[in-house]
């Protein structure tokens, strides 16, 4: 059995019916028998599977993708449902820990914690003529895209006499114009993929000129790198770190939000019984999770719908359900996030201290 649905969001699962195998595989290793490796890993990934449960079907479903892991990436994810497989990702760095389970609720955060650092940013090598652009996007094939400009009269002659500031004007009229065909088209882009960022690199003055040709919505995206780049190719090496430093900032406003909220007694919540609470009234916008595996964990409870979570059994039970079972309160409380549309933010053990119990919500509204 394979499946046509391994290009399904980790949003898009949350339609999906359990019990679910949560597989992250180790496929590193630039070694020759690395495909090898790989396959020993599966071996012994699915013997564990199949001790918690897993059908033989599920398991012949996963296979294939594993014997074509090494060299797509250093982590195989695959989410099944009870049905068939329903994700597949190819992960460029290797897991922390290698996860193989069988259970209610899939094992999610790793995954999402990847993906809130994928923001999609464009990536502009620009010169006097016109520019070389990439669109990264976050799980997306890389678009990439040229704008050129007329050539003629591109470079400043030193004629002497009175020609001369004609000749230089008549360049740099050029070269503005091919900038504002740049600027045309990034602000065409900006409407189409929404990015976070637009990291420019070039010639110095086509990037000034870039900047003033900018519309205000393309101009405030922009952030130029300094280095000898005649190509996107090392600009997209530092559009990486541009990347990082947006996302580090986007986990640090949940944070600092969720703070904010709970100081004021107002919109955000804390600790694993009341943001399970919560979860199960739909009221989360945010749900925040410290990246510590020994936190979450720890046991919680859910019922056969995703938003029936509770932190002990009797919880649940008043929520409806006859037989709470039980599965670790990170995956229990990113599973009910996903289906209530909540957005789910990975916080790094740094912050750990900002987020008692390693669990904490901004809400929608209050009670």
């Amino acid at each position: 059995m394979t499946s046509t649905q391994t290009r399904t969001t980790v949003a898009e699962l949350a339609g999906a019916h359990g019990p679910f195998v949560s597989l992250y595989l180790d496929t590193s290793g630039p070694v020759p028998d690395a495909a090898q490796q790989v396959e020993l890993r599966w071996r012994a990934a699915r013997r564990r599977l199949a001790a918690a449960g897993t059908p033989e079907r599920l398991l012949d479903a996963i296979e294939p993708f594993t014997r074509r892991a090494h060299p797509g990436g250093d982590t195989l994810v695959v989410i099944a449902d009870a049905a068939q497989v329903r994700l597949v990702r190819q992960l460029p760095t290797p897991p922390s820990v290698e996860v193989a389970t069988y259970g209610p609720v899939p094992h999610l955060l790793p995954l999402l914690r990847w993906e809130q650092r994928q923001l999609p940013v464009l990536v502009v090598a620009t010169d006097r003529i016109g520019a070389e652009i990439v669109a990264m996007q976050a799980d997306e094939v890389d678009l990439a895209d040229t704008v050129t400009g007329e050539t003629l009269h591109i470079t400043r002659s030193q004629p002497g006499g009175w020609s001369q500031r004609r000749f230089q004007q008549r360049a740099e009229d050029r070269w503005e114009a091919n900038a504002t065909l740049v600027a045309d088209r990034l602000a065409e882009l900006v409407d189409e993929i929404r990015p976070r960022a637009i990291v420019v690199t070039g010639d110095v003055r086509a990037v000034q000129f870039l900047r003033d040709t900018s519309s205000p919505r393309v101009a405030e995206l922009l952030h130029e790198v300094q280095g000898p780049y005649d190509s996107t190719d090392a600009a997209v090496e530092q559009a990486a770190e541009v990347v990082r430093r947006l996302a580090d900032a986007d986990v640090a406003a949940a944070v600092e939000t969720f703070q904010r909220e709970r100081g004021q007694a107002d919109r955000a919540t804390g600790g694993v019984s009341d943001t399970l609470n919560t979860l199960a009234r739909h009221q989360v916008d945010t749900l925040l999770l410290v990246d510590d595996p020994q936190l979450l964990a720890r046991p919680a409870y859910t019922g056969e719908k995703p938003d029936q979570v509770g932190a002990t059994v009797g919880a649940v039970s008043a929520l409806g359900v006859d037989e709470p079972v039980p599965a670790p309160v990170g995956d229990v409380a990113t599973w009910a996030a996903l289906a209530t549309g909540a957005r789910v933010v990975a916080v790094p053990t740094d912050l750990a201290d900002q987020v008692p119990d390693g669990v904490g919500a901004i809400l929608r509204y209050t009670t």
